[in-house]
């Protein structure tokens, strides 16, 4: 299986720091939109895949607190893992888990016959986002580097929780 740095899955042109939506419709249709512009993604998939992500989300919602939320699917619509991050500084109604407003999305689609990478991903992101020091940085970040540097910072195993 190949490992995913999520330096490389989220990388510079996949990156949002001032979020312009303020609706979970709206964020999931923009941070897919990024994906097209950089990733090469087919325009004529971002419906279809937005539908799809909107369809997981009534199976239960990927705002997982903490003013986090990481809005997933394995489709059949990409070739290889590809996400974005956005940041919202007021925050979204995201149906979190904690009722809290969502600030940090971290999107991404995988292969629909790639389930151990998928979850490699999620196994990452998930380490990230339970760190309080990267969250509050990410919160902090007004520029894509600023994302950048904490993806790579808890890749390289820094900081503590």
């Amino acid at each position: 299986m190949k490992s995913y740095r999520l330096s490389a899955v989220f990388h510079r042109k996949v990156l949002e720091e001032d979020l312009r939506s303020t609706d979970r419709e709206g964020v999931l249709r923009e941070l897919l939109d990024l994906i097209v512009e950089a990733d090469g993604l087919e325009r004529k998939n971002l419906e279809p895949l937005l539908r799809q992500l909107l369809e997981r989300e009534k199976i239960g919602s990927t705002g997982i607190g903490g003013g986090v939320a990481i809005p997933h699917i394995k489709t059949e619509l990409v070739q290889d893992v590809t996400g974005a991050v956005g940041r919202s500084e007021t925050g979204i109604d995201y149906n979190t888990i904690d009722g809290e407003k969502a600030h940090i999305f971290f999107l991404f689609l995988s292969p629909k016959e790639q389930s151990e990478v998928h979850l490699d991903v999620l196994k990452k992101i998930s380490a990230l986002v339970r760190n309080k020091l990267y969250i509050q940085f990410l919160r902090n970040a007004r520029k894509k580097n600023d994302i950048l540097d904490v993806l790579k910072e808890a890749e390289s195993g820094g900081g503590s929780t």
